[in-house]
């Protein structure tokens, strides 16, 4: 009986050991990983957890020490028993079933977007996916972050479907319990004094809010159906018929042709992109040129200038079209005349040199020059003589009259 008793208590020790051992491995795997990107110059990285419902609580203030990452086989990581700490604004840690926002940041002002993230999310690492800051803060449209995702569960949890405060959407994953019509209506009742005179959704044309409102009552169910949209946890987002409030016989795209700049210079021969971009284009984009003898411009928005002076290039793509001024100018030498002492030098410069440029000297008695534009004057020119030195260039010619000193 003794020696049952003695095997029953060494098993029950191994056990408590096993338990242990696992209640630490269970401990030590409730991290999260950072993929840091090679750009960001950063030395100390955070993270910012916060309620995604409700009153959106955080755990600890916006780059506080309790939301410091620490690196580890170079990776950084952050460990989630932190959250468990007496001082944090939400108490008990993360809870299960419950969604949260995530925000990784580093100490010289580089930010991700949020994306959801629970429980589920132990053990995956976050990414930046962009190559630059470009998406769109949801209150101020002039600031800017980079996007992230997860790396194993990028179909689960991700960036929440949200309609910024200029109308720009942005995100695909929905909660369960919303629907996009929730979505629409709480923009519609946040923003109702979008857009203002500066600012408004670059995937919209629409100046006043009705319009862009009936925009997105178009544009968003017609997008779910085509299966754009994701729940938050998994699945494709299904519109509840009851939802859907346009055929689909009815949408059309919304495009927007956005200029980077309104005007700009090309010198003869001389080829440039015209700066612009489209917003949701709709079939293809055309280009069009008011003065065709002084610029071209080809089907990819290219132009090529023929003649001195200005045209004006339009950009059309369905109901959204914008206008670029360009001039077209001749190349110009850095002298029109020159007063150069026997056996000097001077270098003629070209300004809007369009290939190679071809020199030559209308007396090389007096001056010659080399194919880099190097005059020289011969020591024994007189004094007073003249000579003419000839660029051929961008299809034209320009002169320069030098004279001996």
């Amino acid at each position: 009986m003794k020696k049952l008793i003695s095997i029953l208590l060494a098993v029950l020790i191994l056990f408590s050991l096993v338990s242990a051992v696992a209640y630490v491995s269970a401990e030590t795997t409730e991290k999260i990983y950072f993929e840091k990107p090679a750009k960001w110059a950063g030395t100390i990285f955070y993270t910012h957890i916060f309620e995604a419902t409700g009153d959106q609580d955080s755990f600890f203030g916006w780059q506080s020490k309790k939301e410091q990452l620490t690196e580890e086989d170079g990776k950084y990581v952050y460990d989630l028993s932190v959250l468990n700490d007496s001082r944090a604004q939400i108490s008990g840690g993360l809870k299960e079933n419950k969604d949260y926002t995530i925000i990784f940041s580093d100490n010289v002002g580089n930010e991700t977007c949020g994306i959801m993230f629970n429980t589920n999310c132990i053990g995956d690492t976050a990414r930046v996916v962009s190559e630059s800051a470009t998406f769109e803060n949801v209150v101020d449209s002039t600031k800017h972050s980079y996007e992230l995702g997860w790396t194993a569960n990028s179909e689960k949890y991700g960036i929440p479907l949200t309609i910024t405060s200029v109308g720009t959407v942005q995100g695909k994953f929905i909660p369960k319990d919303t629907t996009i019509n929730d979505i629409i209506n709480q923009w519609d009742n946040d923003y109702p004094d979008y857009p203002n005179v500066s600012s408004f959704s670059p995937q919209s044309s629409a100046r006043n809010h009705n319009t862009r409102l009936n925009e997105l009552r178009e544009e968003l169910p017609y997008r779910a159906l085509n299966g754009e949209f994701l729940y938050v946890g998994g699945g494709v987002y299904q519109e509840p018929l009851t939802e859907i409030v346009v055929t689909v016989p009815t949408i059309r795209p919304h495009p927007h042709v956005f200029l980077e700049k309104e005007a700009g210079t090309v010198y003869l021969k001389g080829k440039m992109k015209i700066p612009c971009r489209v917003f949701e284009p709709y079939k293809k984009t055309t280009y069009t040129s008011s003065n065709t003898k002084v610029a071209k411009v080809n089907s990819n928005g290219v132009v090529t200038g023929l003649k001195a002076g200005k045209a004006v290039i339009t950009i059309r793509n369905y109901n959204s079209s914008a206008k670029y001024t360009l001039t077209v100018k001749k190349p110009f030498l850095n002298k029109k005349s020159v007063s150069i002492k026997r056996g000097k030098k001077f270098t003629l410069k070209i300004t809007g040199r369009v290939g190679r440029a071809k020199f030559s000297s209308s007396n090389k008695k007096i001056a010659t020059v080399n194919s880099k534009g190097k005059i020289t004057v011969k020591k024994k020119a007189k004094k007073g003589k003249t000579v003419t030195i000839s660029v051929k260039t961008n299809g034209i010619t320009l002169k320069c009259k030098v004279k001996v000193k």
